[in-house]
């Protein structure tokens, strides 16, 4: 089986627009790969300049759109990695996270970044079977 590139909207239309190429959903073999993407402001394309913990829910927002477009759900993630500007932010995160993994939570892999690359101050990437 060959791997398929999701296109997902807005989201591909945000990415191409700053020149980034790199798919928002990639499957393969019962599985869909979800990059790790900026806090893209649905309204504009722009980057989002906001709260961390609004910037939290926004990248969670993308990945649940990239799931569904690939045919799986925020209950298929087997493992995320969450990346993070700031060790000073862990808690917020961490909160928030956890409020969308209530139960059974997947595998995760967290990492703090000391040489960020962009206006923001978190991004997630996930590996989820499809249903």
């Amino acid at each position: 089986m060959q791997k398929e590139i999701i296109r997902v909207e807005p989201i591909a239309t945000f990415a191409e627009r700053r020149g980034v190429k790199v798919p928002a959903a990639v499957r393969h073999d019962g599985l869909v790969f979800v990059s790790n993407l900026p806090p893209y402001d649905f309204e504009t394309g722009a980057i989002l300049e906001a709260p961390l913990a609004r910037q939290v829910e926004v990248v969670i927002k993308q990945m649940r759109l990239c799931l569904e477009a690939a045919g799986s759900s925020m209950d298929d993630i087997l493992r995320c990695g969450l990346y993070i500007d700031d060790p000073a932010h862990f808690q917020t995160v961490e909160t928030i996270y956890n409020q969308h993994f209530p139960d059974n939570p997947p595998a995760r892999t967290l990492l703090f970044g000391s040489q960020w690359h962009g206006p923001f101050h978190v991004e997630i990437d996930c590996i989820a079977s499809v249903s």
